[in-house]
């Protein structure tokens, strides 16, 4: 079928569709200047960071002969100190510029190598970090940190058990309740400090950042096939534990030993344990 239109219709039927063009650009417009009126003066949105998680080999960076980080996402270093048994700490640029280190290596000198790095790559910035246990790969550093300003968070029981070892590192400056966990916010992002329960310590935490689908998961997750030192461990609820990590969706998981960063290496770590003679 054809249509066929008079000269007065047409110039009609364009009139329309130009005050309706002009209606829809005004509603338009006052909608824009609605959001704009409902922003804070000077408030600027602080744009969603989007994050790439690197596949092995990763890029390695040499700070001393046995200290090195692997860059596992933009923004997110993994930090092994290459000792007899090397242990891994991890360092993530937050949302509104934070640093967070997870962990420090084994000792003062290593960790006093690490900060420096740190400064010399990211000037002075606001760096927090989070202890996740009481053992010397958790916090043998904390004492050069504190020194230097920085916020340490750690669990209370963790302070506990330190007091309880004689231990001569230096506690978490900031305490919580091990079984409540710890959320803290950097700008648009979260991170979250989560107590599964017993494993390779009675106070092993993991540390989750969401946004980036990274998981800390220290002691508790092996990322070599071994089980390591079972000294202050809880054999029975250690697998129990580690199955409640299945919550996290995780493209890394991070373990406090071993060069294995998938995922997977929680059910490996919970298979060991259940093979464990």
């Amino acid at each position: 079928m054809r249509i066929v239109l008079s000269a007065g219709k047409l110039a009609s039927c364009v009139k329309e569709v130009v005050m309706s063009g002009r209606k829809l650009f005004i509603v338009s417009l006052v909608i824009g200047l609605l959001i704009v009126g409902c922003s804070q003066p000077g408030q600027s949105v602080e744009p969603v960071p989007t994050y790439e998680t690197f596949g092995d080999p990763y890029k390695r960076i040499d700070i001393a002969a046995d200290l090195y980080l692997r860059e596992v996402q933009n923004g997110a270093y993994v930090i092994t100190q290459d000792t007899e048994f090397a242990a891994n700490s991890l360092l993530v640029e937050m949302a509104d510029s934070t640093l967070v280190l997870v962990d420090t290596p084994y000792t003062i000198d290593a960790t006093r190598e690490l900060h420096g790095w740190i400064i010399e790559q990211y000037g002075d910035r606001k760096l927090i970090e989070i202890n996740t246990g009481f053992h010397d790969d958790n916090l043998a550093g904390n004492s050069y940190l504190i020194s230097r300003g920085v916020t340490v968070f750690g669990a209370d029981l963790t302070a506990d058990l330190l007091k309880e070892h004689n231990s001569p590192n230096a506690p978490p400056t900031n305490l919580y309740p091990i079984d409540e966990g710890l959320e803290l916010t950097f700008g648009s992002e979260i991170v979250r400090v989560y107590y599964p329960g017993p494993t390779h310590t009675l106070d092993n935490v993991v540390v989750y950042f969401p946004d980036r689908h990274l998981l800390f998961g220290g002691c508790m997750v092996s990322g070599w096939g071994g089980i390591g030192s079972t000294d202050d461990a809880d054999l029975d609820a250690w697998p129990v534990s580690l199955k409640s990590l299945e919550q996290f969706d995780a493209d890394l998981a991070i373990p406090g030993h071993g060069d294995n960063f998938n995922p997977e290496n929680i059910a490996e770590t919970i298979e060991a344990l259940e093979n464990l003679e």
